[in-house]
């Protein structure tokens, strides 16, 4: 049976489950090879009593072959000092973290609560304060919007899988506080890092993420009734005196050290803005919260300095043998000397632990082992786009613990704030993560709450923090944690079934055990047993598809085209092509093909394919004015209802039974909340008279409501659909759309056809969200701020950019290829908005700087990548094709490329259109389509 892990924060990079984490190679070894040896002193214990003395060693580390070995020694402590008798007798302790036990954690829905798409914890940086009235937290929202919302802590789980996690439920949902009438700050981009429960009140600290000046002094605001926050006056702002320094989190100072310290409430310092004006360190600014409460609007809040760095002079150890590092040698760590902070390194949360004389900070670093560069090759790799460590491992959960009395002496005046040292610092693991991006301690439980942003990787399309807890090791027992163990007694077992494998061969059976988890004193110890998995799946056949070739386009060749009459072929004048954007299908029986007309109306025709023409010259096309069905309208009538009022355009079309199955978006949907995507003809021969089905809701929404493509026999049991359903080109808000080709199988047949509207389930096997771009991992890593890449601000970016959109995508039969093409833009110039191009057009949107640096473009994919994702073995947004480029059509076009397609398997021919491709005419603007034979035997 599993027990709770004593957790121990000993020396510098000791991992709490494994041992000593190994040395990384340094990728900078001139470093390393003029360093030498590096001494420091360390010390066995942080304080002594009379007449006992403190020991120390020496310890050492060298330079081996171009790389620095470990330190030496066992000791772990910073500092040490000797106390009498009396001052032993009558002082408060040191702390140390070994005594903190883990006792498990909890997570936060990720769905969204309130009006606004950003009313949510996904991307949140997880900042937060603990409610003791209600057993709650406060908590601050989607970094875009900083909202706060309060939830319920649930019980506290001890299991190493995420997703037994237990969620709490939303006690208040998200309320919008800046950028409102209720808050009058010149802050640009306000952000918080701070909060605080204080009678019944909510103290908001924050600082302006725009403010490259330092010159904003806001600091905070008060929430008068905590309990609602919807309706609250808001009072602020106000201005600790600390101003950047003291804007940070926020924690009572207990009554012992008070009058010690000046004040009775500290603020630390926040997250990472400027490095010029960052705090090289945690920081404590010491003041009387009722200065605040009660205070005066928009006038400084005296404060008092107890700790605090600055570029210059950045914290250090005083200790280790320096050869004269300038302050940004020593945060970069360039001689891999410093163990303390570098320029990576950020203090999340800071709290005095009662009965102590310790002060805690605790946080995230990075970069003591192999050092900090600024866009560096990293081991593995990957290439960043900021300052990161050269070891990718190099990253950490990070505590810094101070002595009280050296605060004090500050405040008396006797010792400089820049001039303490915690007495000890040390690197520790998180059971899920490295980064350390909030907390909170409930000092009546000795509980410590932690939070880490990002982590919650079980929702499909978010990613919310998840919360650790620790407690006290001499509370454990006297104090209770959870009220109950989801209504499990103290001493009484629940059960549950897990498997041996997730996957088993074909053919073969699923082993199962029976675990138990005893309830002890509102939490439960463990699951007994060995197996792992929640589920175990049986794998398909793979026989069929074993050493299929990869197409590349050498395979494609170029085999004509035709044009499209742009006469009116019904009672609308929007019944033509004129203006179509080229989105089609084929008719599998009738040589003829379906388009959609004219975005006025989106209406649908069907007409016979003309034969083609193998020419680079359009006029010599044919035309395909040979009507079947005349162009039928669908949307806004009697005879379905699409669910979408305004923005409606078709993306995709399918025959499939006999029907015509049509998907289409809202295409400025700035919300991002519509759902509904399809309808369904129940006679494609006969759209004018056809019943019509719908609405019908894919999953992924706009993620998936674009092309459609049947999946090839030897791949439908494997992917698990008999249809692939994609994304789009040329919609807005890419909030809600996927950043890159995406690939959802579905089988209509079951889901559609047999039922007259509803949910359309789907596996999703490739998509892109915002919050997972596409992009060229050589080149940029996960740091990478989008709109750098996206905008190809740097020019290394020849993938996908904000003007890219697929148009379709299909599995090619006999291969392991899945096929999109699209088009894009901006590779060779880069993107910007609402510019002014170098042929003076004035774009509305996002756009090249060049006028002419757009191209049809492809994207070839592997299709056992989709096999990985459908089994769990990868993630949906970190596939990558293994070809990509332009298109290489016959036919030069300017500002326009492929928008659509359609697979004709029988002959192997890919239809795409050019949407404004056909020129002819003097006015007239319908899309162009051209044919490509796919020669497998050419592979």
């Amino acid at each position: 049976m599993a027990r709770r892990i004593l957790i121990k924060f000993p020396l510098l990079f000791i991992s709490l489950s494994i041992g000593i984490i190994a040395p990384f190679s340094h990728a900078n070894v001139a470093a390393c090879a003029d360093a030498g040896s590096i001494e420091r002193t360390r010390f066995l214990a942080p304080e002594v009593v009379s007449p006992e003395s403190c020991l120390s060693e020496k310890q050492v580390r060298n330079c081996a072959n171009g790389e620095l070995t470990g330190w030496s020694g066992s000791y772990q402590f910073n500092s040490c000092k000797i106390l009498n008798e009396q001052d032993a007798a009558l002082g408060l302790p040191l702390f140390d973290f070994e005594e903190f036990t883990y006792l498990g954690g909890f997570r936060l829905p990720h769905t969204q609560l309130g009006d606004s798409i950003h009313a949510s914890l996904n991307s949140s940086k997880a900042v937060f304060t603990y409610n003791s009235e209600r057993h709650s937290i406060f908590i601050v929202g989607s970094n875009h919007e900083q909202q706060i919302a309060e939830f319920s802590i649930p019980n506290i789980n001890f299991t190493d899988a995420l997703d037994e996690f237990d969620v709490g439920s939303p006690v208040q949902d998200f309320t919008k506080i800046f950028r409102t009438e209720r808050v009058n700050s010149v802050a640009r981009k306000p952000t918080i890092n701070g909060l605080a429960f204080v009678d019944g009140q909510l103290l908001v600290n924050y600082s302006d993420r725009s403010d490259t000046s330092n010159t904003n002094t806001e600091t905070s605001i008060v929430l008068e009734d905590a309990n609602d926050l919807s309706d609250t006056r808001v009072y602020g702002p106000y201005k600790l005196s600390g101003g950047l320094h003291a804007s940070g989190w926020l924690f009572p100072i207990p009554e012992v050290w008070q009058s010690e310290l000046g004040g009775d409430f500290l603020a630390g310092v926040p997250s990472k803005n400027f490095i010029w004006h960052d705090s090289q360190g945690p920081t404590a600014y010491a003041f009387n919260v009722q200065d605040v409460l009660n205070g005066a609007t928009n006038e400084e809040v005296e404060t008092s300095k107890l700790l605090g760095f600055s570029f210059n002079e950045p914290l250090h150890d005083t200790s280790v043998s320096f050869i004269d590092d300038s302050p940004m040698e020593r945060i970069k760590n360039t001689n891999l000397h410093n163990d303390m902070w570098t320029m990576l390194s950020n203090a999340a949360f800071g709290f005095i632990i009662p009965d102590t004389s310790t002060y805690v900070t605790i946080g995230t670093s990075a970069g003591h082992y192999t050092g900090v560069g600024y866009r560096v090759e990293r081991t593995g790799g990957s290439v960043c786009a900021n300052d990161c460590a050269y070891g990718a491992d190099d990253t950490y959960a990070y505590y810094w613990l101070w002595d009280l009395n050296q605060l004090a002496d500050v405040y008396a005046g006797t010792l400089a704030p820049s001039m303490v040292r915690p007495y000890k610092t040390g690197a520790f693991q998180l059971p899920f993560g490295t980064q350390v991006s909030g907390g909170a301690y409930d000092a009546s439980k000795g509980l410590l709450y932690l939070s880490s942003a990002n982590a919650d990787t079980t929702p499909t399309f978010a990613r919310p923090p998840v919360f650790f807890v620790y407690q006290l090791r001499s509370l454990i027992g006297s104090t209770v944690v959870n009220a109950y163990c989801n209504g499990t007694p103290h001493g009484e077992n629940i059960e549950r079934i897990k498997f041996e494998n997730k996957f088993v061969d074909f053919g073969q059976l699923c082993e199962t055990e029976v675990q138990t988890n005893m309830c002890n004193n509102g939490a439960f110890d463990g699951w007994s047993g060995s197996y792992e998995h929640n589920t175990c799946q049986v794998l398909p056949d793979f026989s069929g598809v074993n050493d299929l070739p990869l197409l590349s386009m050498d395979n494609f060749e170029y085999k004509g085209g035709f044009r499209l009459s742009s006469k009116q072929f019904g009672e609308s004048p929007f019944s033509s092509t004129d203006f179509s954007q080229g989105i089609f299908t084929l008719h599998p029986d009738n040589n003829s093909f379906f388009i959609v007309g004219h975005p006025r109306d989106s209406m649908v025709a069907e007409m016979a394919i003309p034969p083609l023409v193998n020419s680079d010259n359009i006029y010599e096309f044919n035309l395909a004015d040979t009507l079947i069905q005349p162009f039928t309208k669908f949307h806004e009538t009697s005879r379905v209802d699409t669910g979408i009022n305004n923005y409606f355009r078709v993306t995709g079309l399918e025959v499939i039974d006999g029907g015509l199955m049509v998907n289409y978006i809202n295409w400025y949907d700035a919300n991002g909340t519509e759902t509904d995507t399809s309808v369904f003809f129940d006679d494609a021969d006969a759209l004018s008279t056809s019943s019509i089905k719908g609405p019908y809701q894919l999953h992924g929404a706009a993620h998936s409501s674009g092309w459609l493509s049947k999946v090839p026999a030897e791949w439908i049991d494997i992917l698990g659909g008999t249809h692939i359903s994609g994304a789009q080109a040329g919609a807005a808000i890419s909030s809600r759309l996927s950043v890159g080709p995406s690939a959802f199988a579905i089988t209509p047949s079951d889901s559609v056809v047999g039922n007259s509207a509803g949910a359309v389930d789907a596996v999703r096997l490739m998509d892109f969200p915002l919050s997972n771009i596409l992009y060229d991992k050589t080149h940029y890593d996960e740091d990478t701020d989008r709109e750098h890449i996206l905008n190809n601000a740097d020019g290394l970016n020849d993938l996908w950019t904000y003007v890219s959109g697929a148009g379709y995508g299909f599995i090619m039969p006999g291969t392991s290829t899945y096929v999109t093409v699209g088009r894009s833009g901006g590779h060779a110039s880069g993107i910007g908005y609402k510019i002014t191009q170098d042929d003076g057009r004035v774009c509305g949107g996002p756009c090249p700087y060049a006028s002419d640096d757009y191209a049809s473009y492809y994207w070839l994919w592997d299709v056992n990548d989709l096999v990985k994702v459908k089994l769990g073995f990868e993630e949906a947004h970190n596939l990558r094709p293994y070809s990509y480029g332009e298109f290489p059509l016959p036919i030069q076009f300017h500002q326009v490329g492929i928008n659509g397609g359609a697979f004709d398997a029988n002959n192997n021919l890919l239809y795409v259109s050019i949407p404004n491709g056909d020129t002819v005419g003097r006015y007239s603007r319908p899309p162009l389509i051209l044919a490509f034979e796919i020669n497998i035997e050419a592979q």
